[in-house]
């Protein structure tokens, strides 16, 4: 069956986003500051009618690097077990990057769990400082892109 990564409403993607970044906790935890923001972007990737992964960007000034203008955040990028290794995360993340060009972005950076590095190192992410520890989540690194 084929992928379709699409733009969905964001609600559609906390569920997936409880289950693999936020694990037994409330989701609630789920939410995100500025993903209400009209310009942000919520992505489903979808085999039929089942979701695979998730991804969302919102514009949000890069917290190392804060007099970077148009500065946009990758959030809550999570794909499934069961579709990892089948190139989910990088549909995900190329709609995420095409929705902030669109949108004049001109600078993404990420919080990304240290298991995905590979992924955004692959799209040209670069890594900004040391490993750090999110609680309840696990280790993390800050990444960016220009774009």
């Amino acid at each position: 069956m084929t992928i379709v990564v699409k733009r969905v409403d964001v609600e559609l993607t906390k569920p997936i986003r409880a289950q693999i970044l936020r694990p037994g906790l409330p989701l609630s935890h789920s939410s995100y500051p500025g993903e209400e923001n009209p310009r942000s972007g919520a992505f489903a990737a979808f085999e039929g009618d089942a979701i695979l992964g998730v991804s969302s960007v919102m514009p949000e000034q890069c917290p190392w690097n804060p007099n970077i203008g148009d500065a946009w955040r990758l959030r809550g990028m999570a794909v499934l077990p069961q579709a990892r290794n089948r190139g989910v995360g990088a549909r995900l993340l190329e709609a995420a990057l095409t929705h902030v060009r669109a949108e004049a972005g001109k600078f993404i950076w990420c919080n990304a769990r240290v298991p995905a590095l590979s992924l955004y190192l692959r799209a040209g992410f670069t890594i900004e400082g040391e490993e750090f520890e999110l609680p309840h989540i696990g280790p993390h690194r800050q990444m960016w892109l220009a774009l």
